[in-house]
This record gives C-alpha cells, structure tokens and sequence, in this order.
C-alpha cells in the first residue's frame, strides 16, 4: 500500500478474468480503506477508465444499468445509431464508481 500512497491499513484485492475469444486479460483492482478525492472524470479525459461490451439486447442493459445508479450519458440519455463501421447502437454510460461502459448492440 506505500507503494501506491496509501495507508498501511488499507486493503486491496486483484482479480484476473480472460476475455473470451482471446489470450487477453482483464485485470481489476478494488481497494478498500483508502483517502478518496472527490474529483470525477469524463468520458473524453485522458486516464477515465472505459470499457467497451458488446451486448445482445442494449435496451435492457441500459435498463438494468440505470436501475443500480448508473446513468447514461451518450445523447438523449439513450442509446443512439451508428452506422459506420457497421450498423449498430451504443450507449455510454457512466456507473457510480466512475467507470464508464460503452455498450454496442
């Protein structure tokens, strides 16, 4: 914990998830006990964490979303049509911990 400037009381757990489909992996951080500040960052600042899904029916994702506190900040507060590179809809959204998901259908 002194390492990342926090206290000795702190505790920190690490989770490692493969991506399906790939020899990637996904690595999570949670910490526990440690100083928060109260800066948030936006989607287009650079270090905000994103993380982009594909999602069968985004309808009901942003739903589900929505429901535990998440909010959706792409425009309209809804998922919105693109059709570049291929049609498709997406949604942005931001959940209470600051993470923000990108979500295509």
């Amino acid at each position: 914990m002194a390492m990342m400037g926090q206290p000795e009381t702190a505790e920190f757990r690490v989770s490692m998830n493969p991506l399906p489909g790939s020899e990637m992996m996904l690595e999570l951080l949670e910490l526990k006990g440690v100083a928060r500040s109260g800066a948030r960052a936006r989607v287009q600042d650079p270090g905000a964490y994103r993380l982009q899904l594909d999602v069968a029916d985004i309808d009901a994702r942003v739903a589900r979303l929505t429901a535990s506190g998440s909010r959706v900040i792409s425009a309209g507060g809804a998922p919105v049509r693109q059709t570049l590179p291929r049609p498709s809809r997406l949604a942005a959204v931001e959940d209470p911990s600051n993470l923000f998901l990108i979500l295509r259908q």
